[in-house]
C-alpha cells in the first residue's frame, strides 16, 4: 500500500493519505504530495527524497519544587536554644533584630535566600546572637512541597 505525504515549503509532512492524491485533490494541492514510506506520519520531513520521522523531544524531568520561604516554626527550630534565647533577648536593644522578628511574626515565615535576610543572618553572627554554623544551617533550609 502506498502512502503519500503533502509537504509544506520546509519539507515537513503536514498530512498523509493512502490514496493517489491526484484522485482526491485539486492538481494545485496534489502536486505537493510525494510518496513516503508506509510507516510515515505527519510531522516528519522529506529532504532529497529521503523521509525522516519526527521524533518528539523528551520532556524535561520534573524537578521537585523547593520553596525558599520557610515556616517560622521550622526557622526557629534550626536555632539552638541558647542562640534563640539570645536572639529574642536582643529584640528590645537591636533595631535589626526587632524588625526581623516583626516580619517573622507578621508573615509566619522567612525567605532564607533573600539578599536582605542573608545580610541579616550574617549580622546576627557578627553581633554574636548566632554562631556561623547556625547561619549556614538557616541559609540551607528548604521547604519541599
Amino acid at each position: 500500500m502506498a502512502i503519500y505525504g503533502r509537504l509544506n515549503s520546509a519539507g515537513v509532512v503536514v498530512e498523509t493519505c493512502a490514496t493517489d492524491p491526484t484522485k482526491l485533490f485539486h492538481a494545485d494541492i496534489a502536486k505537493n504530495f510525494v510518496s513516503i514510506p508506509d510507516e510515515s506520519k505527519a510531522g516528519g520531513t522529506v529532504a532529497g527524497g529521503k523521509f525522516t520521522a519526527f521524533v518528539p523531544p523528551t520532556p524535561p524531568a520534573i524537578q521537585e519544587k523547593v520553596n525558599e520561604t520557610i515556616l517560622k516554626s521550622k526557622f526557629l527550630a534550626a536555632l539552638p536554644s541558647a542562640e534563640r534565647i539570645a536572639f529574642y533577648a536582643a529584640k528590645d536593644s537591636d533595631a535589626a533584630v526587632s524588625d526581623f522578628i516583626l516580619l517573622l511574626d507578621t508573615n509566619n515565615s522567612v525567605d532564607v535566600k533573600s539578599t536582605d535576610n542573608i545580610a541579616a543572618f550574617d549580622a546576627f553572627v557578627t553581633s554574636k546572637y548566632w554562631s556561623a554554623s547556625t547561619a549556614t544551617a538557616v541559609k540551607a533550609l528548604k521547604e519541599v512541597g
